[in-house]
């Protein structure tokens, strides 16, 4: 049933650990660039994982070219999902949602992936438009903090989703074909290239505006890396990825610095995926456009999105109502 001891082992530690009577709760999210599985502690006001793994499969990779999820992609993603299964069963995850995103929902063979997939493993798997993706997004920064106000951007493989976000609820929203994998596709290697046509998808954005003054949360893989080298490249003490914050002033100066860090300075960062280093230049430049439009006064790095969304989606009121730090 598993493909190593290791699994097991983890299987059986999941199980000790909820053994208070919490059945823990599974995401499976087939993205773009990686497909994760994330177990959480049962349904709390704050959602604490007991497992998380990712495998990158970039299903999203040629998607701008072809049309189509790359193939090898698509074989790699059968096995990890079916593996992922496997655990779920075995650490007794009471609600498992399997979420879907930009690559699946825009190849043309999306449908027919999705149909395998789910008689391959008799699992429901629910594609996520953009919008259901925004807002997803929106709650997922909500959980950690009800009092955000501002704009969501959380830029993943195949697509970048806009929502702003105030009164504790997701408002305006936008999705777009600028995940780091498509336009890498898109420009290869072009930067003017990228930045028109980056310019061209956010330009009749107009409600971003209301960004302008409050807060930007930054949100996605692509971005975490972008965090774990400020708070390197700045001597930031406390390395915690969550809610880091740079005023607009530091932003404008850390993140160009970063666009142009070489593979060698890169490849010495603790906890920074070389797999990330090709895209890096893209995921600032998505970032710092957004910088100069919405002119928000702060940017934060958030390690809560789609996944915690869902989690917090689910959530019965009575546990949404609470403070999450008190609750934690």
């Amino acid at each position: 049933m598993f493909s190593s001891a290791q699994d097991q082992m983890t299987a059986r530690r999941t199980v000790t650990q909820t053994a208070d009577g919490c059945q823990p709760i599974g995401i499976i999210d087939i993205g773009s660039n990686s497909v994760r599985l994330v177990v959480y502690d049962g349904m709390q006001r704050m959602p604490l994982p007991l497992f998380n793994e990712k495998v990158v499969c970039a299903l999203g990779q040629g998607l701008e070219r072809t049309g189509c999820l790359n193939p090898d992609g698509v074989k790699l993603a059968f096995t990890v999902i079916t593996r992922f299964m496997q655990l779920t069963r075995a650490m007794g995850v009471e609600r498992l949602d399997v979420l879907a995103t930009a690559a699946v929902r825009d190849a043309h063979d999306g449908a027919t992936f999705v149909a395998e997939l789910e008689q391959r493993c008799q699992v429901s798997v629910r594609v996520l438009r953009g919008a259901e993706e925004a807002e997803l997004a929106a709650l997922g920064v909500l959980c950690a903090g009800p009092g955000a106000r501002g704009v969501v951007a959380d830029l993943g493989g195949g697509s970048l989703e806009l929502v702003t976000v105030a009164d504790g609820a997701p408002g305006c929203s936008a999705t777009l074909p600028l995940g780091v994998l498509r336009l890498a596709d898109a420009v290869t290697g072009n930067m003017v290239m990228a930045q028109a046509l980056i310019d061209r998808h956010l330009a009749p954005l107009d409600w971003l505006s209301a960004g302008q003054g409050e807060v930007l949360y930054a949100v996605g893989g692509a971005w975490r890396t972008v965090a774990r080298l400020c708070i390197h490249q700045s001597g930031y003490p406390l390395h915690v990825l969550d809610n880091f914050t740079l005023s607009c002033d530091q932003a404008g100066k850390l993140i160009p610095a970063i666009a142009g860090l070489n593979r060698k300075t890169f490849e010495k960062m603790i906890g920074v995926s070389g797999k990330r280093l090709p895209y890096l230049s893209l995921a600032t430049m998505v970032l710092e456009r957004l910088l100069a439009i919405i002119q928000p006064t702060r940017l934060v790095f958030s390690v809560y999105g789609m996944r915690e969304g869902q989690f917090f989606k689910t959530m019965p009121s009575r546990l949404r109502c609470q403070d999450p730090l008190l609750a934690a």
